[in-house]
């Protein structure tokens, strides 16, 4: 298996999981075999796989990130925060509880792929299902 057919399987797996929990599941479940094709269009649609279009270098930006699977509104967005904080490079974050979003501010390198990628990953660690929306570069004023 190739290394990109690997990180999808195993981000497939970690999407399955989360999905497990889900309202869903038990529809899902007696469905049987719809089951893993259901979770599989999921885990695809949700980010496992998916490139990061529209993420380039740069010295400052704003980051926004889908977080779908926050489900409390007092807890999750500390949370998120603080996950989001332990990357390299961000500056600030806001999280709306009611749009399921993520709002960085930040420096190199977190204004690189990498750094989109090590946000979407301390996420991920914390049991957040999270995916890319945008980056914009930053003007700042001196």
């Amino acid at each position: 298996m190739s290394g990109s057919a690997t990180a999808l399987a195993r981000c497939f797996v970690a999407r399955a999981r989360l999905r497990w929990y889900d309202p869903v599941v038990g529809f899902m479940k007696s469905r049987g075999r719809h089951l893993l094709a259901s979770a599989f269009l999921a885990a695809f649609a949700a980010g496992c796989g998916a490139s990061l279009v529209g993420v380039s270098d740069k010295k400052e930006c704003e980051v926004a990130l889908a977080v779908p699977n926050m489900v409390c509104a007092e807890g999750c967005p500390i949370r998120v925060r603080s996950a989001l904080a332990r990357v390299t490079g961000v500056r600030d974050v806001g999280v709306d509880f009611n749009s399921r979003n993520a709002l960085v501010d930040a420096a190199y390198p977190a204004c690189s792929e990498s750094g989109v990628k090590q946000m979407i990953a301390e996420l991920r660690a914390k049991g957040y299902d999270a995916s890319f929306v945008q980056m914009r570069d930053v003007q700042r004023l001196q």
